[in-house]
């Protein structure tokens, strides 16, 4: 997100994770559905899961955290430390050679 923000400094860009989504997506591989099901507890729900994507998306307060990492609709962390910025950096630049078209 920070390379978002700095590419494009009017719009905000945000790193969020959803956390784990009981979803039915391996409803077809018996053993890990069935698994997921009996620790279901331990998955939110679709719903729950698009939340703090949603909560991005939407809610005013975020606009003076652009750039930052957002987990079950909170802020956990608005900078990344210098190293981590300069890794940011480079991939920024590899996701564009990579996308560039030829």
């Amino acid at each position: 997100s920070s390379g978002i923000n700095a590419e494009w400094p009017l719009r905000p860009g945000y790193s969020l994770h959803p956390g784990a989504i009981l979803t039915n997506l391996f409803q077809y591989v018996q053993i890990v559905y069935w698994l997921m099901c009996m620790f279901s507890f331990l998955f939110k729900s679709v719903q729950q899961g698009a939340a703090t994507s949603v909560f991005c998306a939407i809610h005013p307060s975020v606009k003076n955290y652009s750039g930052g990492f957002f987990k079950d609709c909170k802020i956990m962390g608005a900078t990344l430390p210098r190293k981590a910025n300069e890794k940011a950096a480079r991939l920024w630049e590899l996701s564009e050679e990579l996308v560039r078209e030829k």
